[in-house]
């Protein structure tokens, strides 16, 4: 089954040893590799070889990658992978799946795993989108607790107490007190950790236009937020000119071809999740669990099983 999947390792790694780490131990299930990073992450004995595409031009064309200055990763996500995909298509044309992997993350027991995949990504798609499902590790809300004011702070330069400037912070909970708090609500989107489908639904969930500095299309769904059952929210919110990668991603093919759709109806039709396969993040040094941050020394064989828990799909 592994040979006929391609797994594109995409974007930045941590160094060229952790990549040269991850190519080896893919290598070794006897899978098909796409490597679609940058000279600084990639070994040097594999910089030559056919299967790796170098992508050093884009972080010299701002203007493209960040047009007006917005504060984004999505345009250089999507054109590692889709210069990978490109390259997967030329050179291993007889894969039928493929495997976006951020190039800092390992997927335990791929080889397991991918003949379950399979039957789930190959699965008919209720919708005329993709041919077959997108699966990925989860999906998952955020709220974005802003942080307006709070107590005087000393300046020792000034001798005097001033008030704290404000704070903007990324936060799943809520703080202990609202009263100097703003809520923004978002809609929920799909983990870009992973991606495993059908070749051409791949290609086709990737092949949407870099971001142009506006925030996408804001439309709204019928679904509601759960804790407050009298609020629509929209499609593609951004926040402060910040483009949140995930969400621009999961939603952006969708919203091109059907924007009828509530989020809660697009997820129903054209995806499927498996949060039981194991996450490891080289950069952090742990398994991606936000029950328990499990670490994992180099010497331990990856075939490790972490419950995820449930709360990551409420």
């Amino acid at each position: 089954m592994t040979n006929k999947v391609c797994i594109i390792l995409q974007g930045y790694a941590v160094d060229k040893v952790q990549l040269r780490k991850l190519y080896d131990y893919y290598h070794s299930l006897n899978f098909k590799i796409v490597i679609s990073t940058y000279s600084e992450f990639c070994p040097d004995d594999l910089k030559d070889k056919q299967f790796v595409v170098l992508n050093d031009e884009s972080l010299k064309q701002k203007d493209i990658f960040q047009p007006n200055g917005i504060v984004s990763t999505a345009n250089y996500q999507l054109n590692t992978v889709q210069k990978g995909i490109e390259l997967a298509n030329k050179i291993y044309p007889e894969c039928k799946y493929y495997l976006k992997l951020r190039a800092d993350m390992c997927l335990d027991d791929l080889d397991k795993y991918i003949p379950e995949w399979e039957k789930r990504a190959s699965a008919k798609s209720a919708g005329p989108i993709f041919d077959g499902k997108i699966l990925c590790w989860a999906w998952q809300k955020k709220r974005r607790w802003k942080y307006t004011g709070g107590p005087p702070e000393y300046d020792p330069k000034k001798a005097i107490y001033v008030e704290a400037a404000p704070i903007s912070v990324w936060h799943s909970s809520a703080p202990k007190t609202k009263e100097d708090t703003e809520i923004y609500e978002m809609p929920w989107y799909v983990f870009d950790y992973w991606a495993f489908a059908q070749k051409q639904d791949l290609e086709k969930y990737y092949s949407i236009p870099f971001v142009q500095g506006q925030p996408p299309k804001q439309i709204k769904s019928r679904s509601h937020h759960p804790d407050r059952k009298d609020k629509e929210i929209a499609w593609g919110v951004a926040y402060d000119d910040k483009i949140v990668s995930e969400q621009y991603i999961s939603q952006t093919r969708i919203l091109i071809d059907d924007p009828s759709l509530s989020w809660d109806e697009a997820r129903e039709i054209y995806f499927t999740f498996d949060k039981s396969i194991n996450c490891y993040s080289f950069s952090k040094k742990i398994y991606l669990n936000h029950k328990a941050r499990t670490r994992r020394k180099d010497s331990v064989e990856l075939t490790i099983n972490i419950d995820w828990g449930d709360e990551l799909l409420q």
